[in-house]
């Protein structure tokens, strides 16, 4: 999830109704595979849980959260 709200898959953009279908299919291969969600650190809440949201209606059952931290200052 970049800082926009944008969404990408493997690093290439996608809707948050086409990530939902490329999940499916992915996890019909991979059943067990564990899902990261990498969201920008700037990006709003609300588009992450919409991201885990869809995931879940597809069928994965493994998350992971990551995020893009912030330098020390």
């Amino acid at each position: 999830v970049q800082k926009d709200g944008s969404l990408s898959l493997n690093k290439t953009p996608v809707s948050l109704e086409d990530l939902g279908r490329a999940l499916r299919a992915a996890i019909s291969e991979f059943p067990d595979k564990l899902v990261v969600v990498h969201a920008d650190e700037n990006s709003v809440y609300g588009k992450v849980v919409e991201a885990m949201s869809a995931a879940s209606q597809a069928g994965v059952k493994k998350f992971a959260l990551a995020s893009d931290t912030a330098k020390v200052r």
